[in-house]
């Protein structure tokens, strides 16, 4: 294999890579634009809206440009890089077959989403039995949201259930002066 095959093929995986990206940006992208001209969008003038849609429209032109460099013209990018000087040799002794190659590539994009949205869905996870404790906890003792305002209840159920001797304690105070 040569070494410009060998570029070709490093930099289409990553093309692939990037296209993967992309389509988790789409649907970001376009949520994007319809908070920032909604009416109730969390931006305060329309100026706003305008200098966060071009920072939007320039990420998207960017991920744009990666995708046409490195899937659809590699071989443009590795005469610009001149990754063909950096080894001696002309050939690489690599005996395997192009299906083998991409089964390889596309377990380790496989593994590389996998590692990349590992994060993602352990925060969910723990969200979710954060979300079954409370709602256990909520069937064993049903008042429980209202813990705080225990202090008041107890000094309310004080004076209510000790108003008859204080009424007395009172009157008595009063009728003897």
């Amino acid at each position: 294999m040569s070494l410009r095959t060998f570029w070709t093929i490093v930099l289409k995986i990553f093309g692939l890579y990037i296209l993967v990206q992309i389509l988790y940006f789409v649907p970001t992208f376009f949520s994007e634009i319809l908070v920032l001209f909604s009416a109730g969008g969390q931006y305060g003038g329309r100026g706003e809206a305008w200098i966060a849609l071009s920072a939007l429209l320039l990420t998207f032109s960017v991920f744009l440009f990666m995708l046409i460099a490195f899937l659809f013209r590699p071989d443009r990018l590795i005469d610009v890089l001149s990754l063909e000087r950096l080894f001696h040799e002309d050939e690489i002794e690599f005996k395997m077959h192009r299906s083998s190659i991409l089964y390889i590539a596309v377990i380790v994009t496989g593994l590389v989403m996998f590692i990349d949205s590992l994060p993602l869905f352990l925060k969910e996870l723990y969200g979710y039995y954060k979300q079954i404790n409370e709602l256990r906890g909520f069937k064993d003792y049903p008042r429980g949201d209202m813990d705080h305002l225990q202090p008041g209840k107890s000094v309310h159920q004080f004076f209510h259930d000790h108003q008859p001797k204080i009424d007395r304690q009172l009157h008595r105070t009063q009728t003897t002066r």
